[in-house]
């Protein structure tokens, strides 16, 4: 809970962010400071004496907008079990450069083995983030 003079911006952007879960201006008065922080409490975040702000579109980041398109096609062939030599096949491209898109995925993904890529791409799909076993349809520099 933020209660506070002043109507500087770093404040507002302070609560947008979710840096604070209440944002109170001292001029609201007792019984409105009462409220919000019975809000809080409560889990729910509240603004008194502040204007409100349009609400944000973007979702937030993941290790999973760093890859490429072709990272994720090989992250969603790992997903569904396929080894080096079946993923190459199947991107039409040598087993080297399979072996460096792994790479790239690993370390793009902050992790040190296949299962791990795997276990962190399952649990992207079940918060919506990836669709398991599909890539992206961005327009990338590897697109076929």
């Amino acid at each position: 809970m933020l209660l506070t003079g002043s109507s500087a911006e770093a404040f507002r952007r302070a609560f947008d962010e979710h840096l604070v879960d209440g944002l109170v201006s001292k001029s609201s008065g007792i019984r409105a400071l009462e409220q919000a922080v019975a809000a809080v409490r409560a889990g729910r975040r509240a603004t008194v004496g502040w204007e409100s702000s349009p609400p944000r579109r973007s979702r937030r980041r993941t290790s999973l907008d760093l890859l490429t398109g072709r990272e994720r096609e090989v992250l969603a062939l790992l997903t569904a079990g396929a080894e080096t030599a079946e993923m190459a096949a199947s991107l039409g491209v040598s087993v080297n450069t399979v072996r460096t898109h792994v790479r790239s995925v690993l370390h793009k993904l902050g992790v040190h083995h296949r299962t791990k890529a795997i276990h962190a791409a399952l649990q992207l799909a079940d918060l919506g983030v990836l669709r398991a076993g599909v890539g992206d349809d961005r327009d990338d520099q590897y697109a076929s």
